[in-house]
């Protein structure tokens, strides 16, 4: 009788690690979600926000094809097109992305950036994850993104989770510590026949008073339309957007040559800085345009501003804010040197010039002529900041 018992138990071992050993890791879900040629789904998306009666409710359309790695700035193409349900009503979206070609709309604002334009919003400090392709709103709902994190989980100590399998459906449930405190916890569901996502569970900083819960259900088989590849592709499928909202039809590169645009824009003094395009200057103009909430603008001011007092000879430095909100500015902007205007609410103004991406510094002659510009932020923009007023005439 122990023989049998014994022989049932070893049987009954075997027929478990057996099963087991058929749930995927994380590593092989994620194989197949790197590998989808052509994904189409719909998305509810909830989430909790702390002391809210209701959950806030988005509609999502999720297109993304994998691109075979010929893509150094991404994985996959993808289409995200979105729409915000509220009482005050419906609010739409949409990002984008394609051969180093991003795109992002919503509140009456597109957005676009070019690698061949500007490279640096692609890989800020040389990481990829934060790049503007990586950080649009819910690609990290897409196959290849999910791709990532599930790489990650199995890479990082940080990550505790659990696969099982069950009803035809793949869990990988489990929770995120640092430096012992709980960030995350999550529970992520995929069709244990194709892989892709089913639903997905996450609550951030749990248990605290900014905790947030999201939840994800995704279907599959109601896609109107398919991914685009070009401009044109998705200009066809948003004309109203690109023909109201886009800001960029002039573009940064061109504008070295030719005379600064117009403008009118408030000053943090209370008055107003006004420039006609035949207007000239008294000396060279550092026009340093930023956002208070982009990059690390102080930083950024504070080199700038290095610069111009140790040039010897006369320009004078105006630095112009993209918000709308003085007191953002003012927090940012510090004490002004002599003879420096600081100014607020120059989206316009931005877009008149052709800018995308705060930092960015335009340089210009005391006739009113752009000489040069320099985007972003880097170790050597002092000296580099130094050497294009060297050049001013």
């Amino acid at each position: 009788m122990l023989i049998r018992y014994t022989a049932l138990c070893t049987l009954l071992t075997v027929a478990l690690r057996a099963m087991s050993s058929d749930v995927p890791t994380p590593g092989e879900i994620a194989a197949r979600l790197s590998g989808c040629e052509s994904f189409s789904a719909d998305a509810g998306f909830e989430v909790w926000l702390p002391n809210a009666g209701d959950p806030v409710e988005y509609s999502i359309l999720l297109l993304s094809s994998d691109n075979g790695g010929a893509d150094t700035l991404s994985g996959f193409d993808y289409l995200i097109d979105w729409t915000l349900t509220r009482a005050a009503g419906e609010s739409r979206g949409f990002s984008a992305y394609f051969g180093g070609n991003h795109y992002r709309y919503r509140d009456g604002r597109l957005q676009e950036y070019h690698y061949t334009d500007n490279p640096a919003p692609f890989a800020p400090d040389g990481d990829l994850r934060k790049g503007v392709q990586s950080q649009a709103q819910f690609v990290n709902l897409l196959p290849g993104a999910l791709a990532d994190e599930l790489r990650m989980m199995e890479s990082d100590s940080s990550y505790t989770y659990k696969v099982s399998e069950r009803d035809g459906n793949v869990t990988i449930a489990g929770n995120q510590s640092i430096n012992g405190n709980e960030v995350r916890t999550f529970k992520y569901t995929f069709s244990a026949s194709d892989g892709m996502p089913r639903r997905l569970d996450i609550d951030t900083n749990p248990g605290q008073i900014s905790e947030q819960s999201m939840t994800v259900e995704y279907t599959y088989g109601c896609a109107q339309h398919e991914l685009p590849h070009s401009e044109d592709a998705l200009m066809k499928l948003y004309p109203e957007e690109f023909a109201r909202f886009r800001q960029n039809d002039f573009r940064l590169e061109k504008l070295p040559g030719q005379s600064l645009p117009e403008f009118s824009v408030q000053a943090i003094d209370g008055g107003r800085m006004t420039h006609h395009k035949s207007d000239t200057f008294d000396a060279p103009v550092v026009l340093l345009l930023l956002d208070s909430n982009a990059g690390n603008p102080e930083a950024v001011l504070g080199a700038v501003r290095n610069s111009v007092e140790l040039y010897p000879g006369t320009v004078q430095q105006v630095t112009a804010f993209v918000d709308n909100r003085l007191e953002d500015v003012e927090g940012v902007c510090g004490r002004p040197l002599q003879g420096e205007r600081v100014l607020y609410g120059a989206r316009a103004l931005a877009r008149d010039c052709g800018v995308t991406v705060t930092p960015t510094l335009i340089f210009v002659s005391s006739d009113g002529v752009v000489e040069n510009y320099i985007q972003g932020m880097n170790k050597n923009l002092g000296n580099e900041v130094l050497e294009m007023i060297s050049n001013l005439k």
